[in-house]
């Protein structure tokens, strides 16, 4: 029942945005915080809207940093603060010699997170006075995701998401394929590692600098016999 909820919601979501682009830019640190992005172009969605709306939200937007939203011509920005425990992504780093290895599998889109968000904003301007009832994404359900694909195809749907790692190396999806193959997103980079490669380095000078040391102080000896 649950999942056919989801599907139901998703598919009433589709026909909003039919043609329409939407796209996610999720930004990760070393710690594997995270802060994310949705963009989404509301130019048929607000359709459903009095007249002015779109220019309410945009003023809520604004007036309200608490709100997470700004609105630049039809497109509103939503963003949301993340961490590792929040059940939606994985963050892993493996500490070796010279590299980390960091490691991001994301699981499950936010989309319940992003609804309730702008559902707050909604409700901001009394467009609505419903609570969101949005589900996550699962990326692992392949019966919701494989019929979830199919019509966001046959309606257009341009929705990609971009994972940019702690070094700035990214990586960008194709949603709709994404979805059609049914799998998570997971990225690894590696970087070097500074800190214990300055360890090493100073060891060394220490190691070079008593060798030294010992020597002259060896030689000295030597020359006095």
């Amino acid at each position: 029942m649950g999942r056919q909820y989801l599907l139901v919601a998703l598919l009433a979501a589709c026909l909003l945005l039919t043609g329409s682009t939407q796209t996610y830019v999720h930004t990760f640190d070393s710690s594997g915080k995270s802060f994310i992005e949705e963009k989404k172009d509301l130019s048929s969605y607000i359709q459903s809207y009095p007249n002015g709306s779109l220019d309410r939200l945009r003023n809520a937007c604004s007036a309200t940093p608490a709100l997470g939203c700004s609105v630049d011509g039809t497109i509103m920005t939503l963003r949301l603060e993340m961490a590792p425990d929040s059940g939606y992504y994985t963050f892993k780093s493996e500490y070796g010699l010279p590299f980390i290895t960091s490691t991001v599998t994301v699981e499950k889109i936010p989309s319940d997170q992003f609804d309730a968000a702008l559902n707050r904003a909604l409700v901001a301007v009394d467009l609505t006075t419903s609570r969101s009832s949005a589900k996550p994404l699962d990326l692992r359900d392949s019966a919701t995701n494989a019929q979830l694909a199919a019509a966001w195809k046959s309606v257009g749907m341009n929705e990609t998401y971009t994972i940019v790692m702690p070094d700035g190396h990214s990586e960008t999806y194709d949603l709709v394929a994404l979805l059609a193959d049914s799998k998570p997103m997971a990225v690894a980079v590696q970087e070097l590692n500074l800190g214990v490669l300055t360890l090493l380095a100073g060891v060394l000078v220490l190691a070079a600098f008593a060798g030294s040391f010992f020597f002259t102080k060896k030689k000295k000896k030597a020359g006095k016999r």
